[in-house]
């Protein structure tokens, strides 16, 4: 990877990250958002194909107008449900790949929570379903 696609240091430490642990990514890989009535092309910093979520680099500190532009972000991201992790300074100077990983495992472990609450609600419907499909030709039967 080149250095100079990164827009900030704290997208390369990312970078560099991923790649020392030899984690796929895309870099600013566009994305439909639905945002206000419109559909828009986002870019987020880093997408994770493999999980299928997304990084967004927060890097900008103690500016009141940017912290209300990553909270407005964050809600339009989860209001598409859009699996992204936010990822700011402080993250990077803590251990970023205890951060990363815990993050992953929650995202993960969330969707598959949703998909067993899925199979769950579709086994109970098909049984049901069965249940009365039978009793209704045993009904027949005796016509």
């Amino acid at each position: 990877m080149v250095f100079d696609q990164y827009k900030s240091k704290g997208e390369r430490i990312i970078a560099d990250f991923l790649e020392s642990i030899n984690l796929p990514y895309n870099y600013e890989q566009g994305v439909l958002i639905r945002d206000r009535g419109y559909q828009r092309i986002w870019y987020p910093d880093f997408n994770l194909p493999d999980f299928n979520i997304y990084l967004e680099y927060f890097g900008r500190e103690k500016d009141p107008h940017y912290d209300t532009s990553i909270k407005y972000k964050l809600a339009t991201y989860q209001e598409n449900n859009i699996d992204i992790i936010p990822v700011y300074p402080e993250t990077l100077i803590a251990d970023f790949g205890s951060y990363l990983s815990d993050e992953i495992y929650l995202s993960l472990h969330s969707k598959l929570t949703g998909l067993e609450r899925i199979a769950g609600d579709y086994n109970s419907s098909r049984k049901r379903y069965q249940k009365s499909h039978r009793n209704y030709h045993r009904s027949m039967r005796y016509h």
